[in-house]
């Protein structure tokens, strides 16, 4: 499964360019409460994202910009349903901050932002999507599940040889480093099953990884123009 990259941007009404970033604080709070999981409500509610920000650029000779940024495992269709799912509620308010667009989208803004709609939200997001000309992967296009299980095995690992006292015996000690391997591979196979899988192939093969590293970083170089995202989360 590929991932997409995809890219929103809305003008923003200037008077209320301040009530939106208060929008997307309170919404930056709200997965971060204490005594949850920190962005678990996304997480769980938007199965297959990787990276999500949301950002208020603010111009001397333009109106403000709203830009939602999304990378994530699959189709734009899934993923859109999701985030209808999940964000509805918390994304109609945002666009209510945004101007009403002059082109055909007009009447679709309409249906989404007068009082009491339930209109779908995403299906307007998406009407209005951009495929940004550059970008960045930084897990090199490695699907979500396949990160979240091997930030398991790594932790995992990582109990495994932890020693609580120094003083304790440690099975990995003094053994070579060919017999480490052999008895934590095997502990960690009746943990991990899928560790007797063939592995996939990578994204990206070695040259293509040194041609996106250089593209990046030229990109990097034009982005620190730029003023920084008011909030984004990534996996």
């Amino acid at each position: 499964m590929g991932q997409t990259i995809l890219s929103v941007v809305l003008d923003v009404d200037p008077q209320s360019a301040r009530h939106l970033s208060d929008l997307i604080e309170a919404f930056k709070r709200q997965q971060e409460e204490e005594g949850t999981e920190t962005y678990g409500r996304l997480k769980d509610g938007v199965p297959s994202l990787h990276f999500l920000s949301m950002s208020v650029f603010p111009g001397a000779h333009y109106d403000p910009i709203f830009v939602i940024e999304a990378n994530f495992d699959g189709s734009p269709d899934a993923f859109w349903g999701h985030m209808e799912a999940a964000l509805a509620d918390r994304l109609r308010p945002m666009l209510r901050c945004c101007k009403r667009p002059a082109d055909d989208d007009g009447a679709a803004y309409d249906a989404v932002t007068k009082p009491d709609s339930r209109a779908p939200v995403a299906a307007y997001l998406q009407r209005r999507t951009l495929r940004p000309s550059v970008f960045h992967q930084g897990n090199r296009g490695l699907e979500r599940a396949r990160i979240l299980r091997e930030r398991d095995l790594f932790l995992a690992i990582r109990n495994e040889l932890a020693q609580a006292s120094p003083t304790a015996p440690n099975p990995y000690r003094a053994i070579p480093a060919e017999q480490i391997h052999v008895r934590l591979r095997n502990v960690m196979l009746r943990l991990f099953p899928w560790l007797a899988e063939a592995a996939a192939r990578g994204f990206l093969e070695p040259r293509e990884r040194w041609i996106s590293a250089d593209c990046w970083l030229s990109c990097l170089r034009l982005s620190s123009a730029f003023p920084f995202p008011a909030w984004r989360w990534r996996l």
